[in-house]
């Protein structure tokens, strides 16, 4: 995902009309224009910045999911949750693009070891670090209320993490 959304954010960037032909238009997706409802988060419409920006948090974020929930669930969470969280992104910012939607959705399942994995995976976790669990919730709540679409891509993140994890708690204690 990283190789495909660089080389398209790269392709933008030396050919602008790319961005044009791939970003979230609700009126070229109303055309006729099917692919738009994916396409908008292989491009950037922070240009340089933003293509710099989302890979790196790509890089770290798709890397840590994979690590914790595994390369199955990896391309799933990413495309399908990444999509229903981006359905508000048509209303409330119908013209964009860019890939933080679905990794916002990657980031909100890792959240979820922080409330959950102490209690139920033993996991060592500082107390410090612990008090995103409290703060990442209310933050993306508070995002989605001044309606933007990376919020309620973490809160839904944060669902699909939840029952991921804990559908892996009740295979670990069948396993036992």
């Amino acid at each position: 995902m990283f190789a495909v959304t660089a080389a398209v954010s790269v392709a933008q960037l030396v050919h602008p009309s790319v961005f044009h032909a791939l970003h979230r238009d609700p009126a070229g997706l109303a055309a006729g224009q099917w692919w738009r409802a994916v396409t908008w988060m292989f491009v950037q419409d922070g240009w340089l910045a933003g293509t710099v920006f989302n890979l790196a948090i790509l890089a770290v974020v798709g890397s840590a999911f994979e690590r914790v929930f595994g390369s199955a669930r990896w391309l799933p969470t990413y495309f399908v949750v990444g999509l229903i969280a981006q359905i508000p992104g048509f209303f409330w910012n119908p013209y964009g693009a860019g890939n933080s939607v679905p990794v916002a959705v990657l980031f909100g399942a890792l959240v979820d070891l922080l409330i959950v994995g102490p209690r139920w995976f033993g996991a060592r976790i500082p107390a410090a670090v612990r008090i995103w669990a409290v703060i990442v919730p209310v933050l993306a709540a508070v995002d989605t209320v001044l309606r933007d679409n990376h919020g309620i891509a973490v809160l839904l993140g944060m669902l699909v993490g939840l029952a991921m994890l804990w559908r892996r708690r009740g295979a670990g204690a069948e396993g036992r």
